[in-house]
């Protein structure tokens, strides 16, 4: 049986070019939104979800925390099914209409305090989309 508790989700993304040798190139994207959700707790998963309205339109993000990764899904204005295990690479593809792009992430790290009350996530992870390199910490308050 499940539990649903609602909360208020804060997410901090910061996104850094890298040039062909993996450095950071510029100033970095900081990205901050602040929305509510809830936190659903059952046997062997925490999933965090909310839903956010940006330019493009509405987004509806779960995450899922399992003992092996973390799952990030995306639904609505963009879609896109990405798993987090740290030192593993996954592929997937990212679509934002009217484009899609392959996109592959590498976990570096990640750091999860998710309790029962909610707690914090920390993902750092190097992205490949659309022949970009970006050095991605994404911040999961809740």
């Amino acid at each position: 049986m499940a539990i649903i508790k609602e909360k208020k989700i804060r997410i901090v993304s910061t996104i850094e070019n890298l040039d062909e040798n993996g450095l950071v190139v510029d100033e970095p994207e900081i990205n901050k939104s602040e929305c509510a959700g809830f936190l659903k707790i059952s046997e062997d998963e925490f999933v965090i979800s909310y839903a956010e309205i940006t330019e493009n339109g509405k987004i509806i993000s779960d995450i899922v925390i399992m003992q092996d990764g973390i799952r990030v899904k995306r639904t609505g204005a963009v879609k896109s099914d990405m798993y987090f295990a740290e030192g593993r690479t996954d592929k997937s593809l990212y679509e934002v209409s009217p484009y899609a792009f392959d996109a592959e992430i590498y976990t570096r790290k990640i750091r999860n305090s998710i309790t029962r009350d909610g707690g914090r996530i920390d993902l750092f992870y190097n992205m490949k989309i659309g022949g970009a390199d970006k050095s991605v910490r994404m911040k999961i308050e809740c």
